[in-house]
């Protein structure tokens, strides 16, 4: 399976129209999902309490691709609403307003998500905690492990070995990652598309 995360902060949640577009709205949280106009609407609410930040949301997408099977039939609709909500639990920002729209195809599935940086008790989230860094993919790959059969259930301390395992391998087949950590080796594993 590879995986990928990407995150960006953006300006105005009218941008939410091109992101939706031919994607299904998927799920969220402190959101009126009856249509995008209403998504955006809600989201803009919260965001007015606060007028001077420029960046109101960031935008994760999230990219699923398995190359041997039809990733899309393995995975139901409800499991993927799963590993998303302990996904985005376990990185703390389930309280936050946000809205997930689906994209599948034989492929890979991608999860879009707008999360609103403006929280319901008028905090902002700090823009230096987006970017996907080892405790992120570790976190997803955590969810998918406990609510699938795709990649193996393994304890934490199992699962951060075998991780941790496969950098190895990969920094010993690539010379120029001497000197790296093992952290930043399995970053660019996985931002390069290395399959698990």
């Amino acid at each position: 399976m590879q995986i990928t995360i990407q995150e960006s902060p953006f300006s105005d949640f009218d941008e939410m129209n091109a992101i939706a577009l031919n994607r299904k709205l998927f799920f969220g949280n402190l959101v009126n999902l009856t249509s995008v106009n209403h998504v955006i609407n809600s989201c803009r609410v919260l965001a007015n309490r606060r007028p001077k930040v420029k960046k109101v949301g960031i935008y994760s997408r999230i990219t699923l691709k398995k190359l041997e099977t039809n990733l899309s039939t393995n995975l139901s609709e409800d499991t993927c609403q799963k590993i998303l909500r302990q996904y985005i639990q376990s990185i703390g920002w389930h309280d936050l307003q946000y809205v997930v729209f689906l994209d599948t195809s034989l492929e890979k599935l991608e999860f879009h998500i707008v999360f609103n940086r403006i929280t319901p008790k008028g905090y902002l989230i700090d823009l230096n905690c987006i970017g996907a860094k080892w405790p992120q993919y570790e976190r997803l790959l955590k969810a998918i492990s406990d609510i699938t059969d795709i990649i193996p259930n393994l304890s934490s301390k199992e699962f951060r070995g075998k991780l941790l395992e496969k950098s190895l391998d990969y920094k010993n087949k690539n010379s120029s990652l001497k000197g790296k950590s093992l952290r930043s080796i399995f970053e660019l594993m996985l931002n390069s598309g290395v399959s698990l």
